[in-house]
């Protein structure tokens, strides 16, 4: 499991843990409120906590 560097960004883990298949991603850290989300085919994205909610974030 990830160590997290933030609140904000283990509320994103548990956004991804309910959304993703967790087997079939990796997960980097990108900032205090953020992580990335990679899948096999190496397709990404960017998941914020920002004002109580996960957005994508605008790369």
């Amino acid at each position: 499991m990830i160590k997290f560097d933030s609140v904000q960004q283990y509320k994103v883990y548990e956004f991804i843990k309910l959304n993703f298949v967790i087997d079939d991603i990796s997960i980097e850290k990108v900032d205090k409120y953020s992580l990335k989300v990679i899948d096999k085919k190496g397709d990404s994205i960017i998941l914020k906590y920002s004002w109580g909610k996960v957005i994508t974030k605008n790369v």
